[in-house]
C-alpha cells in the first residue's frame, strides 16, 4: 500500500472513531423533583394529626344516662343543677353529661326532692340507667338472631344482668340497645340500619326492666322474654310501671 493510501485510510478511521456518540433519550429518567414540597406536605399532615389528637384529648368524653321513672307519678329531673325537665311515668328520658366527675340527678316528685349520684362512662363503652324507684332488676338479651335467617333459639343469649339499684351500668353502647319499655323494630324496618355498619353485621340488644323476684327463676324468665321477642310482645313482659303486684306480671 502506498504512503498516500495509508494516509487516506488513517483519516477515515480517525473520522469514525473521533466522532462523538449521540446519546439516546428514550427512557432516560430526568433529575428527581425537589424534595421541598413533599417535606412541607408531610409536615403539614403531621401537624393536622397532632392538632386532632390534642383536640380529642382536650374535649371531654360524653356519657349517656337513661332516666327510668316507673311512676306512679311524673317527676321533674335536672342534671347538675341544670334545667328541670319532665320524666313521665313508665317512660325513659335521655340525658347527657360529661364523663369524669360524678353527676348529680336532682329529682322532684311533687315537692319531694331527692338527689341521685352516678358516674357515667363514655357513650361508646356503655350507658347508665337511673331508676327513680330502684326496686327492679335489668336484664339485657342479645336479640340479633331474631333478625337473621334460620331457627331461633329457645333462650336468647344474656348480655348483662343488673341487680336492683337506682344506678345501673350497662356495658353496651346505647346505640346497640333497645331501651326498656320500647318495642323491637319490625324485621325489614329501616330502623335496623342503625344497628349495623358496612363492616359488621347487625348487633342489637334489648333491655328489660323486671321485678327482682322474677330473677329467682332466671332460666324461666329468659325463656319467657325470648318467647316474647319471637312473638312480638316482649314489652308486655316488662315491669315498666311501679305496682305492688308487679311480681305476678308473668306466671
Amino acid at each position: 500500500m502506498s504512503e498516500e493510501d495509508e494516509k487516506v485510510e488513517g483519516s477515515e478511521q480517525k473520522f469514525f472513531t473521533a466522532k462523538p456518540r449521540e446519546e439516546s433519550f428514550v427512557g432516560k429518567v430526568g433529575p428527581p423533583p425537589p424534595k421541598g414540597p413533599k417535606i412541607a406536605a408531610g409536615i403539614a399532615s403531621a401537624l393536622v394529626l397532632i392538632a386532632l389528637g390534642y383536640w380529642q384529648l382536650r374535649t371531654p368524653a360524653v356519657g349517656i344516662m337513661w332516666v327510668m321513672n316507673p311512676g306512679p307519678e311524673p317527676a321533674m329531673v335536672s342534671v347538675d343543677g341544670g334545667k328541670d325537665e319532665l320524666a313521665p311515668p313508665g317512660r325513659v328520658a335521655d340525658r347527657r353529661a360529661k364523663v369524669g366527675d360524678p353527676v348529680t340527678l336532682r329529682v322532684d316528685r311533687d315537692g319531694v326532692l331527692e338527689n341521685i349520684t352516678a358516674e357515667l362512662v363514655p357513650e361508646k363503652e356503655g350507658v347508665t340507667i337511673i331508676d327513680l324507684v330502684g326496686d327492679a332488676a335489668y336484664i339485657v338479651l342479645d336479640v340479633s338472631s331474631h333478625f337473621q335467617e334460620g331457627d331461633k333459639p329457645k333462650a336468647l343469649p344474656v348480655s348483662h344482668i343488673s341487680q336492683p339499684a337506682m344506678v345501673h351500668q350497662i356495658p353496651i353502647p346505647a346505640l346497640k340497645i333497645v331501651r326498656p319499655g320500647q318495642p323491637l323494630p319490625d324485621p325489614g324496618s329501616w330502623e335496623l340500619q342503625a344497628f349495623k355498619t358496612s363492616s359488621r353485621p347487625l348487633e342489637m340488644h334489648k333491655a328489660f326492666r323486671v321485678d327482682a323476684k322474677r330473677l329467682e327463676q332466671k332460666d324461666k324468665l329468659i325463656e319467657q322474654l325470648s318467647e316474647g321477642v319471637r312473638t312480638g310482645h316482649a314489652v308486655d313482659l316488662e315491669n315498666s310501671r311501679y305496682v305492688e303486684t308487679s311480681t305476678d306480671a308473668v306466671d
